[in-house]
């Protein structure tokens, strides 16, 4: 078991082939998996591709999806990651918790930490995160992170998502925005 990163409440640790059905029970849950991807559940087997996607990843990026553990609990948290897109350029950060952990703060500890961890550990100079903009705790989860809305698109489910971005600090704005619409988190 590989351990990402760690902050003072969670662990982060690459998923290994056994992971599906813990990781399963997270994805069937309707209320964790409504502001994600087209928000339908996943199956079992969908989980145990998408843990071979992530070790494959692993080896070839140095990142991907991962288990997400609160300190003391054994049963796995969330999941949580740095994760690549086939129609975008720029790795997206993704984060999902069961229910009982809501409202702890937890996202809010992890977003620093996992753009941290792209940075500075990955070598990333731009990471994104796209969240629908009715899922206002996400939008404040990021803003407090320091991202910012560049933009927002349609996603393949005809879902409407809002892309926020951060870079490396350092670098000077990049060419994201401008192939982006304003952001109007406010527009429906």
């Amino acid at each position: 078991m590989t351990v990402v990163l760690t902050t003072p409440r969670l662990q982060v640790r690459h998923f290994t082939a056994g992971d599906a059905a813990a990781l399963q029970v997270i994805c069937v849950d309707r209320r964790t998996m409504r502001y994600v991807g087209d928000g339908m559940v996943l199956t079992q087997a969908r989980c145990a591709e998408w843990i071979a996607e992530s070790l494959v990843d692993y080896a070839t990026r140095g990142y991907g999806a991962s288990a997400l553990y609160v300190e003391g609990d054994p049963v796995m948290a969330g999941y949580c990651g740095i994760v690549t897109a086939r129609r975008r350029a720029d790795p997206e950060i993704i984060y999902a918790l069961r229910p009982r952990w809501w409202r702890h703060g937890l996202a809010t500890e992890l977003v620093p930490a996992l753009l941290r961890f792209g940075f500075e550990t990955c070598g990333l100079p731009r990471l994104i995160a796209t969240i629908r903009p009715e899922n206002h705790a996400s939008l404040r989860v990021v803003e407090r992170a320091g991202m910012h809305c560049a933009g927002e698109e349609l996603a393949a489910e005809g879902i409407r998502m809002l892309i926020y971005m951060a870079e490396a600090p350092g670098l000077q704005s990049g060419n994201l925005a401008a192939k982006l619409p304003d952001c109007k988190p406010g527009a429906s």
